[in-house]
């Protein structure tokens, strides 16, 4: 058997059969759901109460939870408790029995699990816990001991649960899903709906957002809200109900009814006032990643004496950014290839520099004579006559393939991995594999066009596709913060001292910064051997894109783009509103 007590006070005995299966309380109607793994139908086992008290599903719902577990949470439908919600992974965590009630563990799921407002591995669950699962949040509600696990009814705890427009009992009914049967006095469950009914949160519930707000001075910060305490459970007698308290704003985004006083939305992070988002930040492994660049970074400076890169930013997103570990593996395979025959001067380089993007004007008369292909007239004369790569369009892709160096590889591949990834992150892979190559044609485009009138020459590299990303990562989130490492050894007055130091800014100023230099390299016309025309035309295209994503519905920044973070709620009607449960394309 399977002892449950209900928030109204009630108190039942469920078939160790019954369990996976759900309904309503009869008498208050909440809606109710068993999870119970390797459970002994002989023994009387008192469950345990997880309250959903937020989220996209689910809530209002309670799931008991009995049995020796363990129970898997995540979002396929083989776990026990699944959570069709973007932020949960697909084996998320497990509850697992203890020698005092019940223990979770993360299963090294994105996003983690937090217990109380603090990101966890694993921890010991106590009475009136608030315990965070992707967007889902739930209270904790211990089982009543041995003795009130006997009784007919038990005493409900106080914890602040959402209870929604259960305050008029409907009247019994002979088809009741969960009415107790006649003949033993058990609860009967009913085969669950999927279809979670979704309860509106009381007024009284002060949830906290599942993940870090970047401003610890705003009124929503987990520092400027006490945490909801649930008291322990009476040794007898029911607690009084709670008064009723008046209704707050209405959200202009998802249009829920929230508390009185609220000044954001917890279900689209939003101000209410302003529609601005309040951030939702990605900051882990941040400390494996300060270690692993400041170990690079001490080699690496003896011979590069100083230099600035971003090397991680907390920009959010739901997706394994697998489309932009394959293009960066991919590029890394043929760029050492490229420089393997080009060192080796080997006889197939012929065949390699086609994969270049040949630009400007060919004019053989500016050639050596020597170079010059005997007994053919100058006008006549092609680029493959003497030794150089011909146009073709497919090199408007391939070029974003190939380095000059290793140096070059290098730099952009730290570009691509921590702007691109992000991006990935929020868009999915599908899209992302679509997109990049659309970047790498325009960016080349872009140069063709500018250098149409210079000598012939080759270009390569993939800094056109990833200031493309970087145009995208403009817009969606130009607020979040990236970590860049400065650093520069000193000479040997300074005995070459190293000083490095790693920082974070915001995302916009890193992106201005770069392409601001190309800007100004441009319109100085500094010849450096660097294409920043190419830059320029990436970046605005990735700009187009992203905007244009946002305009079709296919992404959703949940509120920290360019557009709404400058004009707050009037730009919804561009980009969308900031709901945080609309899904993006899937990869």
């Amino acid at each position: 058997m399977v002892v449950i007590a209900c928030q109204c006070g009630r108190s039942f005995k469920v078939p160790a059969a019954q369990a996976g299966k759900g309904g309503e309380c009869p008498q208050c109607h909440r809606p109710i759901r068993i999870i119970a793994t390797h459970l002994d139908p002989q023994a009387d086992d008192a469950a345990a109460c997880l309250v959903c008290t937020a989220g996209p599903h689910h809530v209002g719902r309670q799931f008991f939870l009995a049995g020796d577990g363990p129970i898997l949470v995540g979002k396929s439908s083989e776990r026990n408790l699944q959570l069709n919600d973007p932020m949960v992974s697909r084996l998320h965590c497990q509850f697992v029995r203890s020698g005092q009630g019940w223990r979770i563990e993360d299963q090294g799921s994105t996003n983690g699990v937090e217990i109380n407002g603090k990101r966890v591995p694993a921890a010991e669950l106590k009475h009136g816990d608030e315990v965070v699962i992707g967007d889902c949040v739930f209270t904790y509600l211990a089982p009543p001991n041995p003795a009130q696990a006997q009784a007919t009814e038990v005493t409900p705890p106080a914890a602040p649960v959402p209870a929604g427009n259960i305050d008029t009992p409907k009247p019994e009914d002979a088809d009741d899903p969960l009415a107790e049967s006649e003949d033993d006095g058990l609860l009967a469950l009913a085969k669950d709906d999927p279809a979670a009914p979704a309860v509106q949160p009381p007024a009284t519930v002060p949830i906290r957002p599942p993940y870090a707000i970047s401003h610890p001075s705003h009124p929503s910060h987990p520092s400027h809200s006490p945490p909801a305490t649930v008291p322990a459970r009476p040794p007898s007698a029911l607690d009084p109900k709670p008064p009723a308290v008046a209704a707050g704003p209405t959200c202009p985004s998802c249009k829920q009814r929230l508390p009185l006083g609220a000044l954001i939305c917890v279900n689209c992070g939003i101000n209410l006032k302003t529609g601005r988002s309040i951030l939702t930040s990605l900051e882990t492994g941040l400390d494996e990643t300060y270690v692993r660049a400041e170990a690079i970074t001490r080699w690496v400076s003896w011979i590069i004496w100083y230099g600035v890169f971003p090397v991680a930013s907390e920009a959010f997103g739901t997706r394994k950014p697998y489309a932009i570990w394959a293009i960066a593996a991919l590029t890394v395979l043929a760029s050492v290839a490229f420089l393997c025959v080009l060192y080796s001067e080997s006889p197939a380089f012929d065949s390699w520099q086609n994969l270049l993007l040949w630009s400007g004007k060919f004019d053989a008369s500016r050639l050596p004579a020597e170079h010059r292909p005997p007994g053919v007239r100058t006008d006549l004369v092609r680029p493959d006559d003497v030794g150089l790569g011909a146009h073709h369009p497919y090199q408007l892709v391939t070029n974003a393939f190939l380095h000059a160096g290793l140096l070059h590889l290098i730099g952009n591949m730290i570009f691509l991995l921590v702007f691109g990834s992000r991006v990935n992150a929020l868009i999915g892979n599908i899209l992302t594999v679509a997109i990049y190559p659309l970047l790498a044609v325009f960016a080349s485009l872009f140069h063709l066009a500018a250098m149409a009138n210079q000598p012939y020459h080759p270009m390569l590299g993939a800094s056109g596709a990833v200031m493309g990303l970087a145009g995208m990562y403009f817009v969606f989130f130009p607020l979040h913060k990236v970590h860049v490492l400065a650093w520069w050894r000193l000479g040997v007055l300074f005995r070459f001292r190293l000083s490095l130091k790693i920082f974070a800014i915001r995302g916009f100023w890193v992106v201005l910064f770069y392409i601001g230099l190309d800007v100004l390299y441009t319109v100085l016309r500094v010849k450096d051997n660097v294409a920043h025309w190419a830059h320029l035309g990436g970046f605005i295209t990735g700009m187009v894109i992203a905007i244009g994503l946002m305009m079709t519905r296919l992404v959703n920044a949940r509120g920290a783009d360019l557009l709404t973070s400058i004009f707050g709620q009037h730009a919804w009607g561009i980009v969308g509103r900031p709901n945080r449960g609309e899904l993006t394309a899937d990869a």
